[in-house]
């Protein structure tokens, strides 16, 4: 929010006197169209709101809207925006025009008719231009102008035309006379959607993204100033760069940058190029990386991997817009999850170093590779098996010498084969369907169904799986209603890509519905 000011009577007379003593020096000027959002309705509740003032210091007369003193602070309030000041674009004195104006008070960024009001009634300046007692009529300014709103207030004895009570917003093109010789420019734009850089000429300027809209404003006040100012319409603007090594720029005003580092860009008024200024531009790697997602990266070895039991961490490659290679653990740090079992895993890519927003580590993407299960080879089960899927002990090992554990399980290549399991129940209570029930085995990977028509399972012999130990029934559908079917069950355990298996449980039999 900007400090408010205030023109007094007293000054006003000092600034008029001054203009009789010394001769007028015709300034080289340029027009600008300013459209702006014209408020009526705040400036009829800022009338109201000194008016109740007014009568808590028993000041009588109201003030009194006058059409024409109004369209005069509209205009002010547009002038702010070029240069906020009593003096006009051009170094007038409103006064000097007007001379029967009692007072002027202006004031920047107050959204709100009561902020601005209070603002103003603190002020041992601002607070009598609002309750004197000379002034009976006054014309109050508010426009909006890219985000900013700007406020007027002007007071007159006597009428200069009819009262108005209009109220509402339109939107209205003013016209401001600029003095050429006072003009400077500054280049602006927004590093993300919630903080703007704003620099001047020839100091480091905006950190502008990849392809992006430079934005100019003309400023025609004291450089200190952090206002945005007159923001120029690109048409308006022809462009070239000084650097083009560091970023080049369309004459339309889009910036491409080439390399990180400062450079300049020319910018003059297409209508009168004479009036130029260089604008300096930093390029920077985190707003170019970060927020315009323009790195490239991929995974080293490609995107599946073979399941190894161990977190597979294959790194990657990745480069910026310039073909630079980050370092990783100083450009960026990596996030490995679900790395281990076969599935989809996820790398987390943060941005660090000179490569992170703000200074601050960034979460730039997600890249996703596979980890493939192991292919469930089965060899024949040791001699006296029922098949060759079954039998006591059946396993993928190899091994010649299989020996009998305490559960029935064999112990081979060093692994014990996981403990059997039973079917604890067989139903069939939907048409064409049967439910295995069995209870749970720790430190399984799952279980092996079988169903078949016959109790050698010979006959229409179907195998089904049930991953992860928790689980504890599985339906089969499509089945022949009214044939009786059988169902065993076994567990199955993996271990360094191999899959060990139990020894077949009893069948059970049912007849399916």
């Amino acid at each position: 929010m900007k400090i408010w000011k205030n023109l007094s009577l007293a000054f006003a007379m000092m600034v008029v006197l001054a203009c009789i003593a010394i001769p007028a020096f015709a300034a080289d000027t340029i027009t600008l169209p300013i459209t702006v959002e014209e408020d009526y309705t705040r400036a009829q509740e800022l009338l109201s709101l000194i008016n109740e003032r007014r009568h808590e210091l028993g000041v009588m007369n109201d003030l009194q809207m006058d059409e024409k003193l109004q369209d005069i602070a509209m205009q002010r309030a547009a002038e702010l925006v070029v240069s906020f000041s009593h003096d006009r674009p051009l170094g007038r004195s409103i006064l000097g025009e007007y001379p029967d104006i009692r007072g002027e008070n202006i004031a920047e960024g107050q959204g709100l008719a009561k902020v601005v009001f209070n603002d103003w009634k603190g002020s041992t300046l601002h607070g009598p231009t609002m309750n004197s007692r000379d002034s009976n009529y006054c014309g109050i300014g508010c426009v909006l102008y890219e985000g900013t709103r700007y406020w007027v207030l002007e007071t007159y004895a006597t009428a200069m035309s009819t009262v108005t009570t209009t109220t509402g917003v339109k939107q209205a093109q003013r016209t401001v006379d600029v003095d050429v010789s006072k003009i400077k420019f500054k280049a602006w734009t927004w590093t993300s959607p919630f903080e703007g850089i704003e620099k001047y000429l020839n100091t480091t300027g905006p950190y502008f993204g990849y392809d992006t809209q430079a934005g100019i404003s003309i400023m025609n006040f004291d450089p200190d100033d952090v206002g945005m100012g007159y923001v120029c319409d690109p048409s308006m603007l022809t462009f070239s760069a000084n650097t083009p090594d560091v970023f080049t720029v369309t004459p339309g005003g889009i910036l491409s940058p080439k390399k990180v580092g400062t450079g300049s860009m020319t910018v003059a008024l297409k209508a009168r190029p004479e009036i130029k200024g260089d604008v300096s531009v930093t390029i920077q790697t985190n707003i170019l990386n970060v927020w315009n997602k323009s790195m490239s990266y991929e995974i080293n070895g490609g995107t599946t991997f073979d399941y190894t039991g161990s977190a597979i961490t294959p790194g990657m490659t990745i480069k910026d817009i310039f073909g630079n290679t980050l370092a990783e653990g100083t450009d960026y740090v990596l996030e490995y999850s679900n790395n281990v079992n076969p599935g989809m895993a996820g790398i987390n890519i943060y941005t660090a170093g000179n490569y992170a927003y703000m200074g601050a580590k960034t979460l730039y993407d997600t890249a996703y590779f596979m980890i493939a299960a192991p292919p469930e080879t089965e060899t024949e089960a040791p001699a006296g098996g029922e098949d060759k899927n079954t039998g006591q002990g059946s396993n993928t090992g190899g091994g010649k010498n299989p020996s009998k554990t305490p559960e029935g399980g064999t112990v081979e290549d060093g692994i014990q084969a996981p403990a059997p399991v039973s079917v604890s129940k067989l139903v069939s209570k939907s048409r064409h369907k049967l439910t295995v029930k069995w209870k749970k085995k720790a430190g399984v990977s799952g279980y092996q169904i079988q169903y078949a028509l016959n109790k050698k399972f010979t006959k229409g012999k179907k195998t089904k799986k049930a991953a992860g130990y928790k689980k504890t029934s599985l339906t089969v559908a499509k089945l022949h209603s009214g044939k009786v079917y059988y169902a065993r069950i076994r567990t199955y355990k993996k271990v360094n890509g191999k899959t060990y298996y139990s020894k077949w449980s009893k069948a059970k039999k049912i007849r399916v519905k």
